[in-house]
């Protein structure tokens, strides 16, 4: 009996169908510890909306906004120091989590869709310096709004 316990979470698909081209953890760890989570992120939401994982991608698109928006306002409170360390810590975490995330889905869809290729690093790359210009628009966004209603910020 080699059936497995449970069902796949991916129905399988016919083997003339097209290609689908999917970033692996690893590329996707690199790029988020490298130039940042939300090049990671970005790269992580694409592979599942690639995988048909649609209510998963929204649901960390919304999750990595809001939480985006917090750090900001948390590094805008942080001195010099500590917002360095805190920006190193929400990296390495969100880079453990997403790689065990992308490990276990593309092993499943892996195993319903024979036609899956490794996506090229490069537009990972870019992804990631797209997440850095994203990050520093939502930072610039979220201080002079704190400035306005006249919160202290440390210097």
């Amino acid at each position: 009996m080699t059936e497995p316990l449970l069902p796949p979470s991916f129905p399988p698909t016919d083997p003339s169908a097209p290609t689908v081209k999917l970033w692996t953890p690893r590329a996707i760890s690199v790029i988020t510890f490298l130039l940042g989570y939300p090049g990671g992120a970005a790269m992580a939401i694409i592979n599942w909306i690639r995988m048909g994982l649609k209510k998963k991608a929204i649901n960390h698109l919304i999750a990595f906004l809001v939480g985006t928006a917090a750090l900001a306002a948390a590094l805008a409170f942080s001195t010099g120091g500590t917002s360095r360390y805190l920006g190193l810590v929400v990296n390495v975490g969100i880079m453990l989590y997403l790689s065990a995330q992308m490990t276990t889905d593309i092993a499943e869809f892996k195993a319903a869709n024979p036609n899956v290729e490794d996506a090229h690093w490069s537009s990972g790359c870019l992804l990631g310096l797209l997440g850095i210009a994203l990050l520093l628009a939502i930072s610039f966004s979220v201080a002079p709004i704190f400035v306005f209603a006249g919160v202290p910020i440390p210097e």
